[in-house]
């Protein structure tokens, strides 16, 4: 389980953001609309907790501010 990302904010789309961490691995992360617009600038760190929900067609990782 993936219970915590904290990275810097490299890039977003829609709904989705990367997070790359120090120890040089990206981060997919999807984050609902409310978390998206409370998040900084790409460059600066952040610190996400997360949920990780298995599917039978993929695998997504979910971002919140809060826990």
């Amino acid at each position: 389980m993936i219970a915590h990302v904290s990275g810097v904010l490299s890039g977003r789309s829609g709904e989705t953001i990367v997070l790359a961490t120090d120890g040089g691995v990206g981060y997919e992360v999807r984050v609902p609309l409310g978390v998206l617009e409370r998040l900084p600038q790409n460059g600066a760190r952040v610190s996400l907790h997360t949920e990780l929900v298995v599917r039978e067609d993929g695998w997504a990782l979910y971002g919140f501010d809060r826990p």
